[in-house]
């Protein structure tokens, strides 16, 4: 199984960093970029989600919450009863 991509990241840039040979830094930065390049689609379709979550959530009615409070209101208006 493969490293979650933000670790693979830090150690590609850790490998960036240290590389002294040409041709090393070339293939590290190379698979940096596709690195990159596959979180930046995976937040996109993070941000794409949530923004389809939060429309539905919108469209949802609150009927439930008015219920709650109508109930909360009829409690305390209700005269106490007295002990048997």
């Amino acid at each position: 199984m493969a490293p979650p991509l933000q670790d693979r990241i830090s150690v590609l840039s850790t490998k960036a960093t240290d590389s002294k040979k040409p041709e090393e830094l070339e293939q590290v930065m190379a698979d940096l970029r596709v690195a990159l390049h596959q979180q930046a689609n995976q937040l996109r379709y993070m941000v794409n989600d949530f923004k389809e979550t939060i429309s539905n959530l919108a469209a949802e009615p609150r009927i439930e919450r008015r219920k709650l409070d109508r109930r909360k209101k009829e409690r305390r208006t209700k005269p106490a009863s007295s002990p048997p």
